[in-house]
């Protein structure tokens, strides 16, 4: 379909092969998981598709790792011998809403976010039980929602126990991953999406390399070493701040991180550069951006998207402006699901 779509719109791009994950289980390094209620106990599970309010129960989970399933049934077992109950997405009752656990892939270390309605004495003695049931947990934090929104994504969660963060290596870099802050959730095939990159990026050292949608830097990072600078662009103040810590611990000396919204960064900075890795939102990058790209005639523009229906749509309005697809490279970034990572090259020809 993929394939389809695509000669449809392009009949003279190139496509090539998708690369495929050779570690199709266990290969989630974050995951989202919600309180059910049955009777007096609680238990952790996924939300059905379809149904805010049905959490299906686990007796395995082969995503994340061997791990996770005993980590949830201890944490289950803590809270229902305390008489805790799971919040009730219809009513607004109860305490325990999510668990997201993130597990680092290249230290083996996990870091826990509990979400709850309400702060309790009881969160540091479960941190302590779980970090000693499970050596392998590095840190517990705990946010607090009491609103009607179904969300696990609290920004301020508080470390309660050990670290606040985990870190995961990738071609040569350390990152440091908090439980807030973005990192492509497959660290696997991170790795062959970052290569990728640097294989088309052919940008010399002497080539400023922009990092739109940077995140906490990881992209832009691990190409450092071949080019002049990189400048990255995020509006959010955490990812920036996570960003230049990265930069730090890594010391990489050409690479600096500015908090600001990428089209008033397009359309203001004084700043010069042939080529742009952008990495956007699923819904894309929004009109502005993408005609501000084409204004300062950045030559060369490398596209990460989770998102077909937005890229596409993307690369439609970048062609009007004189851009031309080279080469689409899907990574299966997902296995078992029908999502895909894609990566496209864009090289500007000016206007029609």
């Amino acid at each position: 379909m993929v394939e389809v779509s695509l000669h449809a719109l392009y009949p003279d791009h190139t496509l090539l092969p998708i690369l495929g994950c050779d570690t199709t289980v266990f290969y989630r390094n974050k995951m989202d998981f919600s309180f059910g209620q049955k009777d007096n106990s609680v238990y952790l599970g996924l939300k059905e598709k379809g149904q805010f309010d049905r959490v299906v129960p686990l007796e395995t989970c082969q995503t994340q790792s061997p791990k996770t399933i005993f980590i949830l049934q201890d944490t289950a077992q803590f809270f229902s011998d305390r008489h805790y109950h799971a919040w009730d997405q219809k009513n607004h009752t109860g305490m325990l809403r999510y668990l997201v656990m993130r597990h680092s892939k290249t230290t083996n270390h996990f870091l826990l976010t509990l979400v709850v309605a309400k702060d309790s004495p009881d969160y540091l003695d479960y941190a302590a039980f779980i970090c000693n049931r499970h050596p392998e947990i590095s840190g517990v934090c705990v946010g607090i929602h009491d609103g009607r929104s179904d969300r696990s994504f609290v920004p301020d969660a508080t470390c309660i126990f050990g670290k606040d963060s985990i870190e995961e290596h990738i071609l040569g870099n350390r990152y440091t991953i908090t439980g807030p802050s973005f990192f492509q959730t497959n660290t696997y095939q991170a790795a062959v999406l970052y290569r990728v990159i640097n294989d088309w990026c052919e940008a010399s050292s002497h080539d400023t390399v922009l990092d739109l949608y940077c995140g906490t830097g990881t992209i832009g990072l691990s190409l450092a070493k071949k080019v002049g600078n990189i400048i990255g662009v995020d509006d959010n103040p955490a990812n920036i701040k996570l960003a230049s810590y990265n930069q730090e611990q890594n010391t990489i000396l050409n690479a600096s991180f500015v908090l600001e919204n990428v089209k008033n960064f397009l359309k203001f900075s004084p700043i010069k550069a042939n080529w742009a890795i952008v990495d956007p939102p699923r819904d894309g990058l929004i009109p502005k951006a993408l005609r501000r790209i084409a204004e300062r005639k950045i030559q060369h523009v490398i596209y990460v998207s989770c998102n077909l229906k937005t890229l596409f749509r993307d690369i439609k309005l970048l062609s009007e402006y004189g851009y031309i697809l080279q080469k689409i490279q899907p990574i299966d970034m997902f296995p078992h699901t029908d999502h895909i990572e894609t990566v496209v090259k864009l090289t500007f020809k000016g206007p029609k």
